[in-house]
């Protein structure tokens, strides 16, 4: 009975303990553009068995202002 009651405070406590406040971004913040309409040659693509930066396949790719992925 000791345990679960000791479980169910840690629990509680654990929960509480998420629902602070979050961080939040100042008022000043401005957005960041991540892509410029043109291609992705500021990306560094990751495809999984691939090393960072190869762009296997041309999986990434940019037709008509749209990244596209195949």
């Amino acid at each position: 009975m000791q345990r679960l009651l000791f479980f169910a405070a840690t629990a509680a406590l654990l929960i509480t303990a998420g629902c602070g406040p979050a961080n939040k971004t100042t008022a000043t913040s401005e957005w960041v553009t991540l892509f410029n309409g043109k291609d992705i040659n500021n990306w560094v693509v990751k495809i999984q068995h691939h090393d960072v930066g190869v762009n296997f396949g041309n999986t990434f790719r940019v037709n008509d202002n749209i990244v596209q992925v195949r």
